[in-house]
C-alpha cells in the first residue's frame, strides 16, 4: 500500500508539471473526483471496465473503496479490464495495478475502430474520464457504421464524445452502472448529439449529472460534468441535476 501511494503521488506530480498526458482532450484526472465516481457507483464487485483507462486511477480507487469497506481479497471481489490507446500509458496503468497488489487486463487498443474486451452487456461498472472533444475519427470505416455499441446512432458532429457515452451505456449489464466524466459542452449539445442524448434518456438509465467547477484539471481550464448511468434506476423519469461549481 505504500508504495502504491507513492506511485500515485508521483503520477500526480508528473501530471501538474506539464509533462504528463495533455494532449488531444486527454489529462490526468484528479483523485477528487475519481474518488466522487467511485463514491456514487460503490463498486463492490463484478467486472469493472474503463475504455479509457490512461494510468489506471479509477481501478486504484476502488481498491481503496474495497479495503476502506473492509474488503480484504479485493481480487476475488473484482475483475478488472481496461484499453488505453498510448502505449506509455498502457505501462503505467499495469505497473499502476502492480504496485497496488492488483489483478488486471490492460491492453492497448484504439477503442473507437476495436472493442478489445468484447464486453457489451457484461460490466457491472464502467468508469472513465475519455478524451473530451476528439475530432478526426473515422466514422465511414465499417467498424464503426456497424459498432453494437452505437444503439441510438452516430452523430454528425465531429467529435467523440456521443461516441464514449454509447459506448458506456452499451457495455453495462441489466443491473450495471457506469460514472464518466464529460465535457460540459455534451450535456446540452444540439442536433444529432441532442437525439442521441434524448433516446438515452429515454431508457431511463441517466441516474445523475453533476457540473463541476472549470478549476479542477491541473494542466486546464475547463468545466466539464459527470455523469451517472444506471440500467437498474428505480425512479426512471427523475433525473438527479447537481450544480457543484462552486464546490471544492
Amino acid at each position: 500500500d505504500v508504495f502504491g501511494r507513492i506511485y500515485e503521488f508521483f503520477l500526480m506530480k508528473f501530471s501538474m508539471s506539464g509533462a504528463g498526458a495533455q494532449e488531444g482532450g486527454e489529462f490526468f484526472t484528479p483523485p477528487s473526483l475519481v474518488q466522487l465516481i467511485v463514491n456514487f457507483i460503490q463498486p463492490d464487485k463484478g467486472i469493472i471496465y474503463d475504455p479509457a483507462c490512461g494510468s489506471g486511477g479509477m481501478f486504484i480507487q476502488t481498491a481503496h473503496f474495497l479495503k476502506n469497506n473492509k474488503t480484504k481479497s479485493v481480487n476475488e471481489k473484482i475483475s478488472i479490464f481496461g484499453s488505453e490507446l498510448k502505449t506509455n500509458n498502457t505501462k503505467l496503468a499495469k505497473m499502476n495495478l502492480a504496485i497496488h497488489g492488483l489483478e488486471g487486463n490492460i491492453m492497448e487498443s484504439n477503442s473507437f475502430y476495436n472493442d478489445s474486451h468484447k464486453l457489451i452487456n457484461k460490466c457491472d461498472y464502467v468508469m472513465a474520464n475519455p478524451p473530451f472533444n476528439v475530432d478526426k475519427v473515422d466514422k465511414k470505416k465499417n467498424f464503426v457504421k456497424n459498432d453494437e455499441r452505437l444503439p441510438f446512432g452516430i452523430p454528425n458532429k465531429d467529435n467523440a464524445n456521443y461516441l464514449w457515452i454509447q459506448y458506456f451505456y452499451s457495455y453495462l449489464n441489466k443491473f450495471g452502472k457506469a460514472g464518466f466524466v464529460m465535457a460540459a459542452s455534451a450535456t446540452d449539445a444540439g442536433k444529432s448529439e441532442k437525439e442521441i442524448r434524448k433516446k438515452l434518456i429515454e431508457t431511463g438509465s441517466v441516474e445523475s449529472i453533476i457540473s463541476i467547477s472549470n478549476n479542477f484539471f491541473y494542466t486546464k481550464s475547463l468545466p466539464c460534468h459527470l455523469w451517472f448511468l444506471n440500467k437498474n434506476k428505480k425512479n426512471k423519469d427523475q433525473i438527479l441535476m447537481i450544480d457543484a461549481r462552486n464546490t471544492f
